[in-house]
């Protein structure tokens, strides 16, 4: 972690980025509560969050819903792609975890 890092983020950080689910922080039964026990997260009143009645530190001035003038330009200007996947190319663990029960889209051929 860098120096000037505090000892909380640090060990928070340390903690998110466990490379074992076992050991990661919120990969467990109530794992939403296990990060909000977190002493770097000691000062927020979680109860205002989930009601929406806290005062943000900063709320950025928008013009509507679609104001992306916050956003740094090299996000806004990238162009959008499709990403696929061969699925060859995945284990049959990682097919089954990408398997939507319920779901019946269909690719339209043809077009």
């Amino acid at each position: 972690m860098k120096p000037y890092f505090g000892e909380d983020v640090s060990d928070l950080l340390t903690k998110l980025l466990e490379k074992d689910p076992e050991q990661r922080i919120g990969c467990h039964d109530g794992d939403a509560n296990e990060l909000r026990a977190h002493p770097w997260f000691a000062d927020i009143d979680w109860k205002k969050v989930g009601e929406m009645s806290h005062q943000p530190i900063f709320k950025p001035k928008v013009k509507g819903e679609e104001d992306v003038s916050c956003i740094d330009r090299l996000f806004t200007k990238e162009g959008l792609q499709e990403t696929l996947v061969d699925p060859s190319a995945l284990t049959s663990k990682e097919k089954d975890a990408a398997h939507f029960n319920g779901f019946t889209y269909q690719e339209k051929t043809g077009l």
